[in-house]
């Protein structure tokens, strides 16, 4: 309805300057601008923005003349393949047959506001009066009649030629007949629905602007072959292919390129269709001129070989070259294998000498491994057989003097017999423990209640302490499992609360507190004293071997403790506590059970 208007406005434009001003055009030694756009009979809003766009240009390169000329299609590509032209607008079907014959620059495409980008733009939309069904498929539309504004339209008709073909039919004698309706759209749809049995064919969103300027009640009409998605939200029956393209030829100025593309871009209209990038995949509409026989491919009807490579010339290369690969690869391992056989032979002796040697070397490291172990055991043995023989050697020097001075009841003696048969065992217990680790190089470590461990601790700490002091626990009502050796960690547990009681022996109400409590994956035991601390040495200092505060001790508790809760995966912190005193703090993986241990 609006292109004669604007043909009008178009033709009358160039004139109005001249009544102006002699120089609206300007005396310029520059060539006139030529465009040439593609003439359909079905696009008014097409039309429409390609005046939008020519009015802005002629203002942007004012005083040079621009002029624009709409052709038919084999008129557009025959000014094209001569060169009369500096610009083209198209549809993607004309400018991929253009393609062919010159490199075309493209540098804008024309964008409905329901349209993702430029590249999913055009489909045909194919309608009947309302039908009961709701919906209906292609077959079942056969033999109708079919109208349509322009047979050469690509969303007109072309797209939905097409999808026939991809379905098996030939868009020849699909319908009983094809009608060019050479009046407006809207006219097209009343048409269509006052003919029994008739079939519409109009570009994707057509129907939507129809109904949204009160044309039609597209209520009224069933849509066939309904598609969703594609980058197209119109409702539309075919595949979504690239749309209108603003493109320049070879011989097109660069800085001319630049202003005219500039142009396009800035030329927005919010909620309208309106210039964007161009779009970049031709393959599709291709892929359609190529089911069609038309454009560059008229005439190939008849050889469908031909068709198939021009269609899939791509694949057909891929599988050529992996062909060609796998050949080539065959050929270089045959070869790789004659010519690598003898040293393979000589690379296998040196391999089975190298993997002798290395069972040697092995046996020799196992060897010092197991001395280091002794010789690590020995020290633990040293220093914890100390504890348990100097109290034996205490307890009989006391039971030898009282019974000297006729002091010895024998609830006395009875009391320290029995503490000195513990330590007899404890002693006992540790050279038996050096000798299975000797002798195995590793001890066996079971599941264990913690709180166990540490309340089994403090009961042999009061069984063998010389003096008094409070130990408190401060334990979890439910079970703390970790995975350790139960000897190991009790005499290491044993040790720092010897070492608090120590620590507390100069004062007046000396106290231990244990606490257990537990994280997500750790056991952690705090071991808190009140004692004097060591307050003028460094915390890293206490465990250095070899390293004591106390007078003619070893400096070896703290160190070989250290080493086993690490050697369990944990860890020994100590820290000066804000009053006197000191905490030593031990933290053990608590123990996990996996699935595949479960199974």
């Amino acid at each position: 309805m609006l292109r004669p208007l604007f043909l009008v406005l178009l033709w009358v434009a160039p004139l109005l300057p001249c009544a102006v001003s002699a120089t609206v055009w300007g005396e310029t030694s520059e060539p006139p601008v030529q465009i040439g756009a593609l003439q359909r009979s079905d696009l008014e809003e097409i039309s429409s923005q390609e005046a939008i766009f020519l009015d802005r240009l002629r203002r942007e390169l004012l005083p040079r003349q621009v002029t624009l000329q709409y052709y038919g299609e084999n008129d557009l590509i025959h000014m094209v393949q001569n060169g009369a032209l500096n610009f083209v607008i198209t549809d993607a079907a004309v400018y991929a047959s253009l393609q062919s014959a010159v490199e075309l620059r493209p540098l804008a495409g024309l964008v409905y506001p329901e349209a993702a980008d430029a590249d999913h733009m055009t489909a045909s939309v194919a309608f009947t009066a309302q039908h009961e069904a709701g919906s209906l498929s292609l077959a079942e539309i056969k033999g109708r009649r079919l109208f349509v504004t322009d047979k050469h339209s690509f969303g007109g008709f072309l797209a939905f030629a097409a999808e026939l073909k991809d379905e098996g039919f030939d868009p020849e004698d699909f319908f009983s007949d094809v009608s060019e309706f050479q009046k407006s759209d809207a006219e097209l749809v009343k048409t269509v629905l006052k003919t029994p049995g008739a079939v519409g064919v109009l570009p994707a969103c057509t129907l939507e602007r129809l109904q949204s300027a009160g044309f039609i009640d597209a209520a009224g009409l069933t849509v066939i072959n309904a598609k969703n998605g594609g980058g197209l939200t119109c409702r539309h029956s075919t595949k979504v292919y690239p749309g209108w393209v603003l493109a320049s030829l070879p011989s097109s100025d660069l800085g001319l390129v630049r202003m005219v593309a500039a142009t396009a871009l800035a030329a927005t209209s919010p909620g309208m269709l309106q210039w964007s990038f161009p779009p970049t995949d031709f393959r599709r509409v291709h892929n359609m001129l190529i089911d069609l026989g038309i454009g560059p491919y008229a005439g190939n009807e008849g050889k469908l070989w031909k068709g198939l490579f021009l269609r899939y010339r791509w694949w057909f290369a891929g599988i050529a070259l992996f062909m060609l690969l796998i050949l080539a690869h065959g050929v270089f391992v045959a070869w790789l294998v004659r010519t690598r056989t003898k040293d393979l032979r000589l690379s296998l002796l040196k391999q089975q000498k190298m993997t002798d040697e290395i069972l040697q070397t092995r046996a020799r490291l196992q060897s010092m491994e197991k001395v280091q172990i002794v010789s690590h055991m020995s020290t633990l043995f040293a220093h914890e057989l100390k504890q348990p023989l100097a109290a034996i050697h205490n307890f009989s020097l006391g039971l030898l003097r009282r019974s000297q001075r006729g002091e010895l009841d024998a609830e006395t003696m009875h009391s320290i017999l029995e503490k000195m048969v513990f330590l007899t065992e404890q002693a006992s217990n540790i050279v038996n423990h050096v000798r299975k680790y000797a002798k195995a190089g590793k001890t066996e470590r079971l599941r264990e209640d913690f709180r166990t461990v540490i309340r089994e601790a403090v009961e042999s700490f009061g069984k063998t302490a010389d003096f008094r002091v409070q130990v408190s626990l401060s334990l979890p009502l439910v079970p703390v499992w970790v995975e350790i050796n139960r000897w190991e960690i009790e005499l290491v547990i044993l040790n720092l609360i010897k070492n608090a009681a120590e620590a507390t022996h100069e004062v007046k109400k000396p106290k231990i507190e244990i606490v257990l409590t537990e994280d997500e994956h750790h056991a952690i035991m705090r071991i808190t004293d009140n004692g004097k601390g060591s307050q003028d040495v460094p915390i890293d200092e206490m465990f250095r071997p070899l390293f004591s505060t106390k007078t003619g001790g070893m400096g070896l508790g703290l160190s070989i403790a250290e080493s086993v809760a690490e050697s369990h995966g944990g860890r020994l912190n100590a820290r000066q506590n804000t009053g006197p005193g000191l905490t030593m703090e031990m933290i053990l993986p608590l123990y996990q059970v996996f699935p595949e241990a479960v199974d």
